[in-house]
């Protein structure tokens, strides 16, 4: 197997010094090409999220600081 791995004819072949698995695809993978911009829509929203939440609790922390206590 290791042999295999070394000489890439198994399911594994070397590319700058990583095994990669061979898709048979007849695709390569070319590192900084793939398209991400849905990725930051929503990593962008995910912190859009947290932001108001987080907003929404400390107004509710305050106003119960304020009117309840």
């Amino acid at each position: 197997m290791a042999a295999q791995a070394q000489g890439g004819s198994g399911l594994y072949g070397t590319e700058h010094g990583h095994l990669t698995e061979r898709t048979g695809h007849g695709t390569e993978h070319s590192h900084g090409r793939m398209d991400i911009s849905e990725h930051k829509r929503t990593f962008d929203g995910f912190i859009k999220f947290w932001i108001y939440l987080f907003a929404v609790v400390a107004a509710v922390l305050i106003f119960l600081a304020i009117f309840v206590a």
